[in-house]
């Protein structure tokens, strides 16, 4: 009589050859297809859980100003908010002020900027110290942020880019140029597909604002994120790429480029127009 131990290895043995040669088959492809919907359906559960906990928490923290107990760039310090101009410089230098960026766009630095989130205005500072002749605007949704901003001779403007109209108090080809860096990951609501709407829209009024380019950054997809600080800021990663190349195509968009920022780990998509028209 065959002892259990020998029993039940021989039987496990057989059961993983028997696997293994199932997932060697060609047949072993409805297999895959399989477990990759599995895959597929248990990440969307989770995206939808994480986007239900943390929908509208980073607006929250933002509009509050809470959010500048925990960030580098603005920070508070006592009931000041300070800005570290030296960081600022750093970043917007790798995202906006580099050269290839201004050499594609055509940069002259005598036209008009519109930066979408500008927070206190720290990269509009640094633009003006290099581009002075440029005339600068900015939008949050922090109104404590914004008086920095407004004092430094910069027009602002509140806005809630939750909100579907929020960019509709600016004309088409208003600006020149149009910038937003490290926004479009924070907008998060309950709704997987509506928090893809909501970034394709903002997408939509940039194109539609920007009347010779813009320049759009956000956090490389396949970082490492930092689980505290990301889910703080309600930094849901799916649907993190808040746009496609068909969602580009569908604006008329066939001139851009893509390039990465030492600094953050980010990604930025330049566009460049041609004057006063779609491409």
């Amino acid at each position: 009589m065959t002892p259990p131990n020998q029993f039940y290895r021989a039987a496990l043995k057989s059961l993983a050859s028997l696997l293994a040669r199932f997932l060697l088959l060609p047949s072993s492809y409805r297999y895959h297809t399989l477990f990759g919907r599995l895959l597929g359906e248990l990440n969307r559960n989770q995206a939808a859980r994480c986007i239900a906990l943390f929908a509208n928490n980073s607006s929250d923290q933002f509009s509050s100003g809470t959010v500048y107990q925990y960030k580098e760039v603005v920070k508070w310090e006592g009931a000041d908010l300070k800005v570290n101009l030296e960081l600022a410089k750093e970043r917007i230098f790798d995202i906006f002020i580099k050269d290839e960026v201004l050499q594609y766009l055509q940069v002259a630095g005598v036209e008009s900027l519109l930066e979408i989130g500008c927070e206190a205005g720290q990269n509009l500072a640094v633009i003006r110290e290099v581009m002075p002749e440029m005339k600068l605007a900015g939008c949050d949704i922090s109104t404590k942020a914004l008086s920095i901003a407004e004092r430094a001779g910069v027009a602002v403007q509140t806005i809630n880019l939750l909100e579907m109209d929020a960019l509709s108090v600016y004309r088409d080809d208003q600006f020149d140029y149009v910038l937003i860096s490290h926004v479009l990951e924070h907008l998060v609501v309950r709704d997987i597909q509506h928090t893809n709407d909501i970034r394709r829209n903002v997408l939509k009024h940039i194109h539609r604002i920007a009347k010779r380019g813009y320049v759009v950054t956000a956090p490389a997809i396949a970082q490492t994120p930092v689980p505290t600080m990301l889910l703080f800021l309600g930094h849901a990663r799916v649907a993190l790429n808040a746009f496609s190349v068909a969602d580009l195509d569908e604006l008329g968009v066939s001139s851009f480029f893509v390039t990465s920022n030492r600094l953050d780990e980010s990604l930025s998509l330049i566009v460049r127009k041609p004057s006063g028209g779609r491409l």
